[in-house]
C-alpha cells in the first residue's frame, strides 16, 4: 500500500500556515480611529506580500521534505535477489513510473480544459502525483540496490542504468513542481476562491514536461534491456571460454583443484557481491578444475566438473543466490577435503 503520510502532512503544515497568518491579520485594535484609506491599502498589500512569501517558504519547506525522507536502502534486503531479478524488477518499476507520469499529466490537462479546477479533480491530481512520487521512489531504491550489488560485474552496462536514472530525477523535479503548484490549487479552493489562471497554466506547463520527458524515459529503458541481455551472454562466453593454465596430474590433485574453486566462490560471495576480478579469478580456478577432474576424476568426481561449469555461468550472469544453493550442494558432493 502506498504511503501518503508525507504529502498529508505537507498539506497540513502548509494549511497551519495559511491560518497563522489569517490570525496575524486579524487583531482587533484596542480603540476605534478614523480610517486612512491610503494606510489601510498600504498594509493590506504589505500584509499580502507577507503570505505569499511565509506560504511558500512552507511548500518549498514541505516539498523539500518529502525528497530528503526517503531513507537509504538496506542491501541486505535484496542479497537474495539475482542481477536478472533485479533488473526485471527495476524495468517494471521504471514502467510504473513511466504509467504514473501519463496519468497525472492527462489529468491535469482533462482538468483545466475548462479554465477551472474542481475539489474534485484536485483530489484526483494529488493522488496520481502521489503515486507518480512512489513509483519513483520505488526505482530509485531498486536502481540503488542494483549498483551496490551488481555494479561490478555489469560495469559495461552500467552507463545506461545510469541514464535511466538521471530521467527518474527530472521526472522527480517534474513532480516536485506539480505538488507545489497543486497546493497553491488547494489553498484556493479553501478559501472558496477561483483558482489563478496562471497557476493552471504553469500546472498544465509542468504536466507538459512530463509529457516530453517520458519519451526519452522509454527508450533508454529499451536500449538497458536489450543491452544487459547481450553483456549476460558475452560474460558466461568469455568466462567459460577462459582456458586452463593448471591441470592437475592425479585424482587427489583435481579434488583439490575443485576445493580451490568452492573456496573462492565463497570468498567472493562474503560481502553480498562480486567483481569482475573476482569472477576472472574464479573463471580461471573453474576452467582448472573441470579439466583436472574430466582428466584424472575418475567415476567418483563425475558430474563434477559440470556442476563447476553451472556455478560459473550463474556466476556470470548474476544468478548468485542460485550459485550460492549450488555451491553448497558441490561441496557436499565432493566430500572430505584432502590434506595437501
Amino acid at each position: 500500500m502506498k504511503d501518503n503520510h508525507l504529502s498529508k502532512t505537507i498539506l497540513l503544515l502548509v494549511s497551519a500556515v495559511i491560518l497563522t497568518i489569517g490570525i496575524t491579520g486579524c487583531d482587533v485594535p484596542a480603540e476605534t480611529q478614523t480610517p486612512n484609506a491610503e494606510a489601510t491599502i498600504s498594509a493590506s498589500k504589505s500584509l499580502t506580500a507577507t503570505a505569499d512569501v511565509v506560504f511558500q517558504e512552507a511548500v518549498d519547506e514541505a516539498v523539500e521534505a518529502t525528497v530528503t525522507a526517503t531513507p537509504t536502502p538496506d542491501l541486505a534486503a535484496y542479497s537474495d535477489v539475482s542481477e536478472e531479478e533485479l533488473a526485471s524488477d527495476i524495468d517494471s518499476a521504471v514502467y510504473e513510473a513511466e504509467a504514473a507520469s501519463e496519468q497525472a499529466s492527462s489529468a491535469v490537462d482533462e482538468a483545466a480544459a475548462d479554465g477551472t479546477i474542481t475539489q474534485e479533480e484536485y483530489d484526483e491530481i494529488y493522488a496520481l502525483i502521489a503515486d507518480l512520487e512512489y513509483a519513483i521512489a520505488l526505482a530509485d531504491e531498486l536502481i540503488y540496490a542494483y549498483f551496490g550489488i551488481y555494479g561490478e560485474l555489469a560495469a559495461e552496462t552500467l552507463y545506461l542504468l545510469q541514464a535511466i536514472e538521471d530521467d527518474l530525477d527530472e521526472l522527480a523535479a517534474f513532480a516536485v513542481e506539480m505538488l507545489e503548484l497543486a497546493l497553491l490549487v488547494e489553498d484556493a479552493l479553501v478559501q472558496g476562491v477561483e483558482v489563478a489562471t496562471d497557476v493552471i497554466d504553469q500546472l498544465v506547463d509542468a504536466a507538459g514536461n512530463i509529457d516530453d520527458k517520458i519519451a526519452g524515459l522509454v527508450e533508454n529503458r529499451g536500449t538497458w534491456k536489450d543491452a544487459l541481455s547481450t553483456d549476460w551472454e558475452s560474460r558466461v562466453a568469455d568466462i567459460l571460454n577462459v582456458a586452463p593454465n593448471q591441470v592437475a596430474g592425479n585424482r587427489k590433485d583435481a579434488l583439490l583443484s575443485a576445493f580451490d574453486f568452492v573456496d573462492s566462490v565463497r570468498g567472493a560471495l562474503g560481502d553480498g557481491n562480486i567483481s569482475n576480478i573476482e569472477l576472472l579469478n574464479i573463471g580461471q580456478l573453474s576452467a582448472n578444475a573441470r579439466a583436472s577432474i574430466d582428466a584424472v576424476g575418475g567415476p567418483a568426481l563425475q558430474g563434477r566438473s559440470g556442476e563447476i561449469g553451472d556455478i560459473t555461468s550463474q556466476l556470470a550472469r548474476g544468478q548468485v543466490p542460485q550459485a550460492r544453493s549450488g555451491l553448497g550442494s558441490l561441496e557436499g558432493a565432493l566430500g572430505n577435503r584432502p590434506s595437501r
